[in-house]
């Protein structure tokens, strides 16, 4: 399926490791253009995971699973589900969080949109790695292969720089 252009839906991507930032890059984003409703690829893949598999609380390992089993099984279920659910709902700004795929990324672009990756530091400046989930699993790997639009940094302990930095980043998007 090509996934083309919603009329009057602008799109926007954010891409980043687990705990980058990217729900609060799309809290900030949201909160400045209204009639913004934020997504994300897991949306449906936590409503798979809780009616056939026994998900009773956002359990980042069992959201891996059942969402590379389900795109084995069909490549497109999760690009589907998502952008037939912005068709339906027709915001003035879809935000969608977790682009994790390079066809995630690549259904944003066909879509006239824009990807941003969110890049989280320490306070030394090293690259944060979340401790919660596997930062070898094949969801954190395989956004290397995305080539986002523009960058936003997340210095850990500066919450006011970064909203900054993504408000700073509204006009070009």
């Amino acid at each position: 399926m090509t996934y083309g252009p919603i009329g009057g839906v602008k799109i926007v991507g954010f891409t980043g490791l687990a705990r980058a930032g990217k729900d609060e890059a799309a809290k900030v984003l949201a909160g400045m253009r209204p009639g913004s409703r934020i997504y994300a690829f897991s949306d449906a893949i936590s409503v798979i995971a809780r009616a056939h598999h026994g998900m009773q609380r956002r359990a980042p390992g069992v959201l891996q699973r059942v969402g590379l089993a389900e795109r084995q099984r069909n490549p497109s279920v999760w690009l589907d589900a998502l952008y037939w659910k912005i068709d339906e709902d027709r915001p003035s700004t879809a935000i969608v969080t977790g682009v994790r795929f390079k066809d995630e990324a690549e259904m944003i672009l066909g879509m006239g949109g824009k990807v941003v990756k969110v890049v989280r530091t320490d306070e030394a400046g090293s690259l944060f790695v979340s401790v919660d989930r596997d930062s070898s699993h094949e969801t954190e790997m395989s956004m290397r292969w995305i080539k986002p639009d523009m960058t936003v940094y997340n210095r850990s302990g500066h919450m006011s720089d970064f909203q900054g930095a993504v408000c700073a980043l509204s006009p070009l998007l």
